[in-house]
């Protein structure tokens, strides 16, 4: 049989030049489009080629969030009990005990619900997880800080929660607000034993009222990665705010996604279709898990570039993008757009990359320069 390097002939070179596929017994794996698009194809997190290799084995994603309902057939394999803390309650159980509950079971499912024994998968489904709840209302700061303070003691820790106003959140003029910045940057600096632990922000849903991540200092944080949400077929989600710092894009739309069991939910089952930058910032964390269990040595500066360069536009629109004044990637810069940041994860080039990544980005290595 003829071949070139540029084509393929025939059903039997195509066979053998496709790529692995890990596809899992689960039987709402099919529901789950941001794991596996079948209606726009490539608009998802190109994550079941990675399976084969990684789950996410042996790194421990913190949520710091309403609580997880640990007992949770597609959750309790991974839970960690031992690292589990509740701010609201005060005690080392985080369990989803009040009836506003919901929303971390739901954001834990996305990272790591289990593999081949449930209804949903996680993006990585042999990660730990361990919640760190918190109750956002009265007293939610001091909730907030006691939260930051556990940062690193886990690998990475999503946050999947946002503050309205403008302003209202500020490291540099808010005391309050400046001692979680602290308790942040002694995660970066101390947690993963000097590399850093690393942390992901949802965006935010207030796109349509004129938010910007920009004015806002957990989403605008060098030390963050601030995540936008998308549709199935490839468009900004109307919802998620835009912003500069925005870092990388992820599905948040009809995600399909564990929910507190019986009638506590968000409905009677076990299960729920729910959308937000909420469930697109876990979708992060749980690539990253698969990332670090490629590389456990990765920075959490390293961490960031990796997903800077493996994401890409997603759309055939070059609207909004621009290219930056990098000059390291094939000789020049990267596209990147307020929107979308630099664009859609995609796992596997993630992890091909974090494969081979030499050099170490740490807190340690960063130059910064005051004027």
């Amino acid at each position: 049989m003829e071949t070139d390097r540029n084509k393929t002939y025939g059903t039997e070179a195509t066979a053998y030049f496709a790529a692995p596929m890990v596809i899992p017994g689960d039987s709402g794996f099919s529901s789950q489009w941001h794991l596996q698009n079948l209606i726009y194809p490539g608009i998802d997190l190109n994550v079941t080629d990675v399976w084969d290799d990684y789950r996410g084995n042996g790194v421990v994603v913190g949520v710091i969030d309403t609580g997880i309902d640990y007992n949770h057939s597609d959750l309790n394999p991974n839970y960690r009990f031992d690292l589990d803390y509740d701010a609201r309650s005060g005690d080392n159980d985080s369990y989803a005990s009040s009836s506003d509950d919901n929303h971390g079971t739901a954001v834990a499912g996305v990272i790591g619900a289990t593999f081949g024994n449930g209804n949903v998968v996680g993006v990585a489904p042999g990660a730990d997880i361990t919640g760190f709840r918190v109750g956002f209302g009265s007293g939610t700061e001091g909730q907030i800080l006691t939260q930051f303070q556990n940062m690193a003691n886990v690998d990475i820790v999503n946050n999947s929660w946002s503050y309205g106003g403008f302003f209202y959140d500020n490291f540099l003029t808010d005391p309050t607000f400046a001692s979680i910045g602290d308790a942040l940057r002694n995660a970066i600096d101390n947690g993963r034993d000097g590399l850093g632990t690393i942390v992901t922000f949802s965006s935010g849903n207030s796109r349509t009222v004129g938010q910007n991540v920009n004015y806002h200092s957990f989403q605008s944080s060098q030390y963050t990665i601030t995540v936008a949400a998308l549709d199935q077929d490839g468009g900004i989600s109307y919802f998620s705010t835009p912003g500069a710092a925005i870092l990388v894009a992820a599905p948040g739309s009809g995600i399909y996604t564990t929910d507190v069991t019986g009638s506590g939910g968000y409905n009677a089952g076990d299960y729920e279709f729910l959308s937000g930058t909420s469930f697109s910032s876990p979708a992060v964390a749980g690539v990253v898990a698969l990332m670090l269990e490629a590389n456990p040595q990765l920075g959490y500066r390293d961490v960031q570039e990796i997903l800077a360069y493996s994401s890409q536009n997603p759309t055939s629109s070059t609207s909004g993008w621009q290219t930056n004044g990098a000059f390291n990637w094939n000789g020049g810069g990267l596209t990147v757009s307020h929107d979308y940041g630099y664009g859609l994860v995609d796992a596997h080039a993630a992890v091909r990359l974090a494969e081979t990544w030499i050099g170490q980005s740490t807190f340690d290595t960063l130059d910064s320069i005051s004027l």
